[in-house]
């Protein structure tokens, strides 16, 4: 039998001071600083980000991936549309299976992010012959 697992909010922000993305619980196959629940059904991780900065464009093939902004603000780019959404504190983002999207954070920025079930699924998008699209991840 599991018992409860719990992390103090305090060892959260000492290891995302190191590295700035940490798992909180998932099937986590590379080690991190912060100690984690392992899971199959789920996957949460928190991202601090301390400058401005896009991520690589890419969709998920099984997991819609959950954004939760708990400060700063976070853009959300659909490439197929190219429609992009600005998100706050207290936001949150539901980005569907199969949807090519890119996300950009201002400085300061901490998300937490779910993926349900928790599995490597991530494909990345080649946005090379899309100007459009890298104007944007470049502004």
């Amino acid at each position: 039998m599991k018992k409860i697992f719990s992390l103090n909010g305090n060892e959260i922000i000492s290891a995302l001071k190191t590295e700035k993305r940490q798992y909180l619980c998932g099937n986590l196959k590379k080690a991190q600083k912060l100690p984690f629940f392992r899971t199959d059904s789920l996957e949460v991780g928190i991202t601090m980000y301390d400058e401005k900065r896009c991520d690589e464009p890419h969709y998920h093939t099984t997991t819609e991936d959950i954004i939760y902004v708990l400060k700063g603000t976070i853009y959300i780019m659909d490439i197929n549309s190219k429609k992009s959404e600005t998100h706050t504190d207290g936001d949150i983002i539901i980005i569907p299976v199969n949807t090519p999207y890119i996300s950009k954070a201002e400085a300061d920025s901490i998300v937490l992010f779910v993926k349900n079930p928790a599995n490597y699924d991530k494909v990345v998008v080649d946005v090379s012959e899309m100007p459009s699209i890298i104007k944007w991840m470049e502004s």
